[in-house]
């Protein structure tokens, strides 16, 4: 009776355990969110960037696949034509994979967008992704995202996407 009770409480305690690991790296990974965006408003690429791995790739909703070359690219284009941003992001699931995790996360972006011409615009994009968290032995790096749910709003118009 009591190696059954000690294999219950043992169960419990590392099930209470992964809990709080989980946890623990969700908040990581959101506080990392939070520093992109961060820098995303300030106009700071190169304090994006330094999330990303080396070799980070995205996948769009279509099936495309964007290099980090040219994330960062796309990235110091939006910077230069959007104003007034806020980007939210939360962290919906989690699941460990070997040694890397997978956020499952809900991104809101709003912003000022202004077109060549100086035109502008508002602009809202809700999308939702799949990202590939690896640890580096000191903190997190972004290995990959794949986008499976967007909705582009241009002065609440669709736009593009699925």
């Amino acid at each position: 009776m009591t190696s059954v009770r000690t294999t219950i409480l043992t169960g419990l305690l590392l099930a209470a355990a992964s809990v709080f690991a989980a946890d623990k790296v969700t908040k990581q990974l959101e506080a990392s969110y939070a520093a992109i965006s961060k820098a995303f408003v300030s106009k700071d690429l190169d304090g994006m960037m330094k999330f990303l791995a080396p070799d980070f790739f995205a996948k769009d909703i279509d099936g495309s696949i964007l290099t980090r070359a040219k994330v960062s690219k796309d990235f110091k284009q939006q910077m230069d034509a959007t104003n007034n941003v806020t980007w939210l992001r939360k962290v919906t699931a989690l699941t460990h994979e070997g040694k890397s995790v997978v956020a499952t996360v809900d991104g809101k972006f709003n912003g000022v967008y202004t077109t060549p011409d100086q035109k502008t615009h508002a602009l809202s994009f809700t999308a939702t992704a799949k990202d590939r968290w690896l640890f580096d032995g000191k903190r997190w790096v972004l290995k990959s995202s794949t986008v499976t749910k967007r909705k582009i709003l241009l002065d609440g118009k669709p736009v593009g996407g699925r």
